[in-house]
């Protein structure tokens, strides 16, 4: 009886547990555009990824320093053997057999090896330092990059949702009018062109709200996944001020930040990496420099061993390898060349991005004012048409008109206020501040 106790607690609680996992992820999780540039700063994939390659970067510096500390290693050996003494130029005596063993052979040894010259390992160092630089701007362009991607896609879900809310609205008064223009037909006082028209339009209206219905859903699967939420994640995109600029920054102002932004810094970091390794393929050229010294024991038996030890220098240095060092100091030189274009072309092409950018703000600026202007005027009109109804000067059919272009001109704004936003966030990621918009969309 108690095994069938236990087998039923057992089943109650994984069941709870089950329960309270469900609740968790199907929990709403609200979300600001400071909130959604926080979470994705934290968890998008290309974020860690980035960070996990700064961290490799500096391991392939660690790697690199490695030849210019001491190497210290040791072994022993104990082993039973034959010799030919004539492999060595000893002649064999009259009647003997040259073969001499077998005989025991012990030896046990600590090595030491100290690089004391070595200009090559020293620029190669110099330029897997310069490598971790790369990785850290690297992790800032993708940084800057991958905000700016969610805040568009952030930016983008707010508008499908809003564009379903119209499409709702509009669904609505299009089923307001479909039955309207059918009363107005029964009773003899409507056209049946005007009761076509009308169901053309509700079936348009059915087709348009099924269709941003779709792309809301779809918008915010492109964000959560963006974020690193699972699929099953219920969120929501809360409406909240325009974080917009007083002052729009001058073309001197925007030409000085667009020449240290993550895209400029990165050209000229891999620029700086790319003129140390052709100095360090031409360090090859020159001789290499150390030290060894070993010291054990050495005899026939571990008990019987003396203590034996060698010490010397080493000098290298390769004269002639058919040609194959002068190609690899061709082909760095090479790839410098082709990164220094590169890096002219990025600076040019950001400074003209952020003064696009920065006009393209203005002109959503414009069309945001526009847009609010009228709205104004379609509300007015709206209330303007609902009093003649009531003064028995309007019909019906006037006052839908009047509610659906109210409706309409509220989408404008909504679809402005899109665009301004993201030609707010396209200005900052052309002066690589997207980061900074989060204390901006915060306050």
């Amino acid at each position: 009886m108690s095994y069938f106790k236990a087998l039923f607690l057992l089943f109650f609680l994984s069941l709870f547990c089950s329960l309270a996992i469900a609740k968790e992820s199907s929990s709403l999780i609200r979300l600001t555009l400071a909130d959604s540039l926080r979470i994705g700063g934290a968890q998008n994939p290309a974020i860690v990824m980035a960070d996990e390659r700064v961290k490799q970067a500096l391991e392939r510096l660690n790697q690199a320093r490695a030849p210019l500390f001491p190497q210290v290693s040791g072994g022993a050996a104990e082993t039973r053997q034959t010799r030919n003494l004539s492999t060595v130029g000893l002649p064999s005596t009259a009647n003997a057999s040259p073969v001499v063993g077998p005989f025991n052979v012990f030896d046990a040894r600590l090595k030491l090896t100290q690089t004391l010259f070595d200009v090559a390992t020293i620029k190669r160092l110099e330029a897997a330092a310069l490598g971790h630089q790369v990785s850290l701007a690297e992790e800032n362009k993708v940084k800057n990059d991958t905000l700016a991607v969610v805040a568009l896609l952030h930016i983008q879900a707010k508008r499908a949702e809003s564009l379903f809310q119209y499409s709702k609205s509009a669904l609505k008064l299009a089923r307001d009018r479909f039955r309207l223009a059918n009363t107005h037909f029964k009773i003899g006082t409507g056209s049946e062109m005007d009761l076509k028209n009308a169901k053309a339009a509700l079936s348009d209206g059915r087709f348009r709200w099924r269709t941003a219905k779709t792309a809301a859903l779809d918008s915010q699967l492109d964000l959560k996944a963006a974020l690193g939420m699972v699929e099953g994640q219920k969120i929501e995109i809360l409406d909240e001020k325009l974080f917009s600029r007083n002052v729009l920054p001058t073309r001197s102002d925007i030409l000085k930040s667009s020449a240290v932004t993550p895209e400029v810094k990165l050209a000229e970091k891999r620029l700086r990496q790319s003129e140390a390794n052709v100095t360090a393929e031409k360090a090859e050229y020159l001789p290499r420099v150390s030290g060894t010294a070993d010291y054990g024991a050495s005899g026939d038996q571990p008990s019987q061993s003396k203590a034996t030890y060698a010490y010397g220098l080493e000098i290298s240095w390769a004269l002639f390898e058919g040609g194959q060092r002068s190609a690899r100091v061709a082909e760095s030189q090479s790839k410098s060349r082709e990164i220094a274009t590169n890096f002219k072309d990025i600076s040019n092409q950001q400074g003209i991005k952020a003064i696009e950018a920065k006009e393209s703000l203005k002109n959503s600026r414009n069309l945001l004012k526009a847009a609010a202007d009228n709205l104004a005027a379609r509300s007015r009109e709206r209330e303007l048409t609902e009093n003649r109804l009531k003064n028995g000067t309007a019909s019906q059919f006037e006052v839908i008109d009047a509610r659906f272009e109210e409706a309409k001109t509220k989408d404008g704004v909504e679809e402005a206020v899109a665009t301004y936003r993201t030609a707010e966030v396209n200005l900052s990621h052309a002066l690589g501040h997207v980061e900074k918009m989060i204390v901006s969309a915060s306050g």
